[in-house]
């Protein structure tokens, strides 16, 4: 894809839409400009994540969830195509794959942010010093 050209899909990717209204006109791209942009998004989404936008054309380029969500108005416009074209079920398998990992990362997040989030609390309110014999528990986690 030309640099004018991914300019001018980044613009698009970026601009406000109404689902209903894009929809029907989605549906009247045929199959290889489907995946054309499938692959096209695909690259912006691996960019995105890797947070790499010195090498992306224009001076906006999309966010992940812009990105995410014109892959899902393509799929649902063009489910039943792409299902019947041979060489998208490996691009499917590879975005499939990108997005189980981003969501594995993402998990890992959330179990960091607990923690995190244990650790900025007080450890302990102020308790009277300990008689002759005492019980502790530590928890580790």
């Amino acid at each position: 894809m030309s640099i004018r050209r991914a300019v001018l899909v980044n613009s698009v990717l970026m601009s406000p839409y109404s689902e209903s209204f894009l929809l029907p006109h989605l549906k009247d791209l045929s199959g290889e400009q489907v995946m054309f942009l499938l692959r096209y998004l695909q690259y912006l989404y691996l960019k995105c994540i890797g947070n790499v936008t010195g090498n992306l054309p224009g001076k906006h380029v999309p966010t992940v969830s812009q990105v995410v969500d014109w892959m899902s108005l393509l799929l649902d416009a063009h489910f039943a195509t792409v299902v019947m074209l041979s060489d998208a079920k490996a691009l499917l398998n590879k975005i499939q794959k990108i997005v189980k990992s981003q969501l594995k990362f993402y998990s890992e997040l959330n179990k960091i942010e607990g923690c995190l989030a244990e650790l900025k609390e007080p450890k302990c309110p102020s308790v009277s010093p300990p008689g002759r014999y005492s019980i502790e528990v530590l928890q580790l986690y």
